[in-house]
């Protein structure tokens, strides 16, 4: 039972919960393991505070669905 319990909250950390969208450090560990093929995307979302007051909390969630989604179509 333990194992099932772990196993969702190691994906968790390997994995943004909104985007989907693998985590800095699931990057890292990937980088470190010497796993091919790895690439960093960093990218910051200036002023998106003001999406979260103009549309609320789920409509800024609803947003960076959206660029997650967009993100992986095109990486993939």
């Amino acid at each position: 039972m333990e194992e099932r319990r772990e196993r969702p909250l190691s994906r968790h950390a390997e994995r943004d919960w909104i985007t989907g969208l693998a985590t800095g450090k699931a990057a890292r560990e990937r980088l470190m393991e010497g796993a091919l093929p790895c690439a960093v995307l960093a990218i910051g979302l200036a002023g998106f505070r003001h999406v979260n007051v103009a549309h609320g909390r789920e409509g800024g969630d609803r947003a960076l669905m959206d660029v997650g989604e967009r993100i992986q179509r095109v990486l993939r």
